[in-house]
């Protein structure tokens, strides 16, 4: 009977042990931290399933959700572990842990490596845009807007403005990067 009980116990000891350590690895911090953010396009919030996460100092978006609310059709081949995005004359491919995008034949560079996150595909944002020639701008602290191809040029540049405006910054942290001897084709914006 003892051997028993003993046997119980280190049983109960055992699970109650094991449950400790999952759930310790459950709430393990991740790098990809969710953030709330709208997604606008066309004065439209895109109203999406996954939330868009943040990624050391760069903003990525549920690929797939924001592709289809673009008017492109999105796949994703898990074998490959590739999303390929066509519409309107533009065929992007996007692979996993891979920071570049082959647009139309051509491979662009990236900032950061497309990810899955939870399950859903993750693309930094302004290549997202750039890859179906879209402009991207943050307006304010939570709104994300992605202009479409043909956006005139002036209303974006007004709106940055707006936004540079709103938000002053300290000039000590800005640091310029000259892309003028950067020979990128097509409309890539790294």
């Amino acid at each position: 009977m003892k051997k028993f009980i003993s046997l119980i116990l280190c049983m109960i000891v055992f699970s109650l042990s094991s449950s400790i350590v999952f759930a310790k690895q459950l709430t393990v911090n991740s790098p990809y931290q969710p953030v709330d953010i709208k997604v606008m396009y066309n004065g439209e919030e895109i109203v999406l399933k996954h939330k868009p996460v943040k990624y050391n100092e760069f903003l990525l978006l549920p690929a797939r959700e924001v592709f289809n609310a673009l008017g492109y059709d999105a796949k994703w081949d898990s074998p490959s572990q590739m999303m390929s995005v066509t519409g309107n004359g533009i065929s992007a491919i996007f692979s996993r842990n891979d920071d570049s995008v082959i647009k139309n034949g051509i491979q662009y560079p990236g900032v950061t490596p497309s990810v899955l996150v939870n399950g859903s595909f993750y693309i930094e944002a302004t290549q997202l845009g750039a890859s179906v020639d879209c402009g991207v701008n943050m307006d304010g602290d939570n709104t994300l807007v992605i202009y479409p191809p043909d956006a005139d040029e002036q209303a974006v540049e007004e709106d940055a403005q707006n936004q540079s405006e709103e938000q002053p910054q300290d000039q000590s942290d800005v640091q310029t990067v000259d892309y003028s001897n950067v020979d990128i084709p097509g409309n890539f914006v790294p």
